[in-house]
């Protein structure tokens, strides 16, 4: 995959970005081509005093400066370089960011922080606002431009959310394989060129409706075997940072997969544990309470009768005497 053809389109794709971030006349010929409110956004620099190469540079911007509009005529995939600085926009195309190695770190204009690691990748929708954090060194992260019409023919009868922002994690080998096919059909055209690409764009987004659909259909088991290992510790905070999210990410994530909250998600898995418990051990009361999380017995004591009405060693006294 890491092969010498792909390693030349990336150090390529960092000499063009330095050269465009080199000077104020090329970040303005590149400003005119790629935002559709360019003229608003260059009149607007032009009498605040604010320049395009402060804002582009992440600096603090003033409150009534328009959010940057990117828009595309054509499909490319192209490397996150490490010249680019974050800073707010939206587009008016579909973009997939994916890792290939190192890390990702995004602001969504819900507020959310999204984390990428190697192997993830993240599809936005039009419109939605975020602001992608400066790549590392070590850092491999493309972003694939996708025109509306273009991904809306390539994904007739795939069932991909067309609004927003959605994680697949990860991603499987087949995608990976054809995102770089398609890195590498857009950066040097041959014969035939764009319906390979549309062929191969339509193979992706199967994989990847593939991997959310087996994702929904093992929640239950995914957020069981982090409750498995971890029952005795278990936390939103500590869950997410396993998995390579942020807190508020992980928590709409569980919403969004379960219906539940995460701590609805993990009172549940406690007392199904306890249960098993005081059904097919001779743990104490006080010892099942530490088992399952609970720093003292009364916690367990309040969840238990909430859940089963009545207390753990009714339920124990109940089972046995049946």
């Amino acid at each position: 995959m890491m092969d010498q053809f792909y390693n030349s389109i990336l150090s390529s794709q960092e000499r063009e970005d330095n050269r465009l971030c080199a000077s104020d006349e090329s970040m303005l010929r590149a400003v005119e081509k790629e935002f559709s409110n360019a003229q608003s956004l260059i009149r607007k620099a032009q009498t605040s005093g604010f320049t395009l190469a402060a804002f582009f540079s992440g600096e603090e911007i003033p409150t009534d400066f328009p959010m940057p509009v990117r828009k595309t005529d054509s499909f490319y995939v192209k490397k996150h370089t490490m010249a680019m600085r974050p800073y707010w926009h939206r587009h008016e195309f579909y973009e997939l960011i994916a890792v290939q190695s190192g890390s990702c770190r995004q602001t969504m204009g819900d507020g959310s922080n999204v984390v990428l690691q190697k192997g993830q990748c993240c599809l936005i929708c039009p419109d939605m606002p975020h602001r992608l954090e400066e790549a590392g060194k070590h850092d491999v992260i493309l972003k694939m431009v996708i025109p509306q019409a273009f991904f809306l023919a390539a994904c007739k009868e795939i069932a991909i959310p067309e609004t927003g922002y959605t994680v697949f994690v990860p991603m499987s080998l087949p995608a990976q394989a054809q995102l770089i096919r398609l890195l590498q059909e857009s950066a040097a055209p041959k014969p035939y060129s764009r319906p390979a690409i549309r062929s191969n764009l339509t193979l992706l987004l199967c994989e990847l409706a593939r991997s959310q659909l087996h994702q929904q259909t093992n929640a239950d088991y995914f957020y069981c075997e982090y409750f498995q290992k971890k029952l005795k510790t278990a936390s939103l905070q500590d869950f997410a940072r396993a998995y390579g999210y942020c807190a508020a990410y992980a928590s709409r994530l569980v919403r969004q997969k379960t219906g539940k909250s995460f701590t609805q998600l993990l009172t549940q898995y406690r007392m199904q544990r306890a249960a098993e418990l005081l059904r097919d051990s001779e743990l104490c009361v006080e010892d099942i309470a530490r088992t399952v999380g609970y720093q003292t017995p009364a916690g367990l004591y309040k969840q238990f009768g909430a859940c089963f009405g009545m207390t753990p060693t009714e339920y124990r006294r109940t089972l046995r005497d049946g």
